[in-house]
């Protein structure tokens, strides 16, 4: 190396370290202690950051109807973090018993969300989902009126970690941080999410008084948290629901479980999807979806940028070839699977496990998918198609009827990306799965 090479390595090396060094000194990590830090007593909410370090809620509604929203945090290592003002009573024991309460009451719709990547519990400026959530907490109690008391649970962890002021309208350095906030959502769900789950399941679980309904909700991550948390569940409750055989409805958690653009590989879903296709058994006409999974080709994040981040963690893998249970009018197909694909792409992102699509209907018009995962066209026109207000279900006829596990691929009219999941479109679907759970 000759004197001006060196000059000039020296000069790259010293313009690197100071970037490094800016860079240290601009980020931020974010917050490790709870935003929601009062669970003495409920807090009226009225206005946007109103009530911003209370973790017990209540607000009116436009039509003068109300609703609760209550608050837990998880810690990055999948601990609950409790009120500073309860003393030695746990904050979910309070919100817990708050909500048994209602409960002997009276009829209760309880809908819990889990949020996902880049967000947090945040009153003030309150997050942008506690703002959406509220919305259709607001338009579910005035659904309902007076008929049942909606209490809405919205389950928050670091969705960020670090975050850089003069980088954040971009979230730039945030992007780097997928690695380590995906392993956290998975340790948060299979640590402590579970038995809280469990236990508001339970607080809401239906008897001869009163007709109590659960719907469960989560995003990206937050998805993944959520899947990570109740697919034993599931796969118990698949089982041991059926013992006796086919005639009999499958069980889920609650009433229904909906995860929107959830960033987890396929993989992690191939368990549940075989369970639910074992020996290609029927279904009952009176059986209830129990997982809903919706996807969009618009979403990015999870199309492009989570297969790009999921072959870093499976470099040093080894994977080879398995198959996927298709249960078609023609019997059962056992079609070519490699586990690269499953454990590479996100659960909504692999073709063979793909149930059903969702397109925009109007005035009778919709597309409908005529092609298999190799490209060939297919006929898929003995399932009639399921309308909901402004879109329609269609089947990809790969699952027995009325299979409770629904993995639905969507576009962007429906979804228009990762984080366009309170668009209308998604809410009269989340709307109208309820009254199909017969909620």
């Amino acid at each position: 190396m000759n004197g001006y090479q060196f000059k000039m390595s020296y000069e790259i090396v010293k313009a690197l370290l100071t970037l490094t060094t800016s860079m240290f000194f601009l980020c931020s990590c974010m917050t490790i202690d709870p935003y929601r830090i009062d669970a003495s007593s409920k807090c009226e909410y009225v206005n946007s950051n109103d009530c911003s370090d209370s973790a017990i809620t209540t607000a009116k509604t436009s039509s003068n109807n109300t609703y609760d929203l209550n608050f837990f945090e998880f810690d990055d290592q999948g601990y609950l973090h409790n009120s500073e003002k309860l003393g030695q009573r746990k904050t979910k024991d309070k919100i817990i018993d708050d909500i048994k309460n209602e409960a002997n009451k009276q009829n209760v719709f309880l809908l819990i969300f889990v949020h996902g990547w880049h967000h947090n519990t945040d009153g003030n400026p309150e997050d942008g989902n506690i703002r959406s959530f509220r919305e259709v907490l607001s338009t579910a109690a005035d659904t309902f009126g007076e008929s049942k008391k909606v209490i809405g649970v919205y389950i928050g962890w670091r969705g960020d970690s670090v975050r850089v002021p003069l980088l954040d309208e971009k979230n730039l350095i945030n992007t780097f941080t997928f690695w380590e906030r995906k392993k956290t959502a998975h340790e948060i769900g299979g640590q402590g999410m579970t038995s809280l789950l469990l236990e508001l399941e339970a607080a809401v679980a239906p008897n001869d008084k009163y007709n109590h309904h659960l719907m469960t909700v989560g995003h990206s991550f937050g998805a993944a948290a959520l899947y990570s948390g109740i697919s034993h569940i599931l796969q118990e409750r698949l089982i041991s629901s059926r013992a006796l055989g086919a005639h009999e409805e499958a069980d889920g958690f609650g009433d229904l479980v909906v995860l929107l653009n959830p960033a987890f590989e396929g993989i992690k879903h191939s368990s549940l999807f075989e369970l639910a296709q074992s020996k290609c058994n029927s279904y009952p006409t009176t059986q209830k979806p129990r997982l809903v999974i919706v996807s969009s080709s618009a979403d990015l994040a999870v199309r492009w940028a989570f297969p790009t981040g999921r072959r870093v963690n499976a470099f040093f893998e080894t994977h080879g070839k398995t198959s996927a249970t298709h249960c078609t009018s023609n019997g059962r197909i056992d079609i070519p699977l490699k586990t690269s694909q499953t454990d590479r792409y996100a659960v909504g992102h692999n073709c063979k496990y793909i149930t059903h699509d969702l397109h925009l209907y109007n005035n009778g018009k919709y597309e409908q998918s005529s092609l298999d995962c190799e490209g060939n066209r297919v006929d898929r026109t003995k399932v009639a198609p399921v309308i909901f207000g402004r879109t329609v279900l269609t089947s990809r006829e790969i699952t027995t009827l009325n299979n409770p596990i629904l993995n639905i691929w969507t576009n962007g009219d429906v979804i228009g990306g990762h984080n366009d999941i309170w668009n209308d479109n998604v809410k009269e679907l989340l709307y109208r799965m309820i009254a199909v759970a017969n909620l």
